[in-house]
């Protein structure tokens, strides 16, 4: 039976998973115990298995003597053997594909995507309850990652340092951390991973800490290469109107950012919605609204109304 879809509120975790994992994908591979790849080129591959399956999150090349492949997902719903079964759809369909070996991953964000039956291991049985198949997968919770590794780690698994097991009374320390690492980056690079930690930070601690952890981070909405990895393949469908006249900078940015994701979370917005929008001045309220897309389930609801 074909899987079900990864709910609508996975999607901006989708986006930001695939700008972490691309910009040190061996930052990944050594929190699933993959530790050698400094002798083995890696090398980030097409995901999309659109004729087979929805795309997959991220798919690695490890070169060398004996090449394989990784499949990392980064999920915050909870779908049980779903996401199993969806694993080993992923992982079928890559085999196929590429004629690789595939170790697959999922890193749950949130306890709201536990469950019982995510065990690391998915067997299929006959009626006799003869296992005919056994599929393997690595199961990473995120809220169980002891923070230690994570701050000594590479610069793009930084983003979950608030949301491992952390204390929240640590987290002033934590996020001046994280200000010098992703401050010796470059601009591009710092607003980007700081924009995934203000989102991932939301998947944990309620708003006014976010907001009081992270002030100023309306800057960060300028960031051109998310904006850019969000609209990639998920603009299908939304009017022109949307982005026609729109240009850079404070504001202007964040409303891009509201119309993509929130197109993407609640449908194509009409025009009245793209007016009210268009109308929003940048500041509080335009990063309230974008925080608050990624909870609520329509535009009515959005606004309030």
């Amino acid at each position: 039976m074909r899987p079900k879809k990864s709910t609508s509120a996975d999607k901006p975790f989708d986006v930001i998973g695939k700008q972490l994992i691309a910009a040190h994908p061996e930052d990944w591979l050594a929190l699933i115990g993959i530790k050698d790849t400094g002798t083995t080129p890696l090398e980030v591959l097409d995901a999309d298995l659109a004729t087979i399956v929805p795309q997959a999150d991220r798919v690695l090349l490890r070169g060398g003597t004996v090449p394989e492949l990784f499949n990392i997902e980064l999920e915050t719903g909870h779908h049980g053997n779903v996401l199993a079964e969806r694993l080993l759809l992923y992982s079928v369909a890559l085999t196929q594909k590429y004629r690789l070996p595939v170790r697959s991953a999922v890193f749950l964000l949130r306890r709201e995507a536990d469950s019982p039956a995510l065990t690391g291991s998915y067997a299929r049985k006959y009626a006799d309850d003869t296992v005919y198949l056994r599929f393997d997968y690595q199961v990473v919770r995120v809220w169980k990652l002891p923070v230690g590794p994570l701050l000594s780690g590479g610069v793009s698994t930084l983003p979950l340092a608030p949301i491992a097991d952390v204390p929240q009374e640590a987290l002033p320390e934590i996020i001046a951390y994280l200000g010098e690492r992703f401050g010796a980056e470059s601009p591009e690079r710092e607003r980007e991973y700081w924009l995934s930690t203000y989102f991932l930070m939301g998947t944990k601690y309620p708003d006014h800490v976010v907001d009081a952890l992270l002030k100023g981070i309306g800057t960060m909405f300028e960031s051109t290469t998310y904006n850019a990895t969000l609209e990639k393949g998920r603009t299908q469908g939304i009017s022109q109107g949307i982005t026609q006249g729109i240009t850079q900078g404070i504001g202007e940015g964040e409303r891009r950012s509201l119309l993509l994701i929130g197109s993407e979370r609640l449908g194509v917005p009409t025009v009245e919605v793209q007016s009210r929008i268009q109308a929003l001045p940048a500041g509080s309220q335009m990063i309230d609204l974008l925080r608050r897309v990624l909870r609520v389930s329509s535009w009515e609801e959005l606004f309030g109304d």
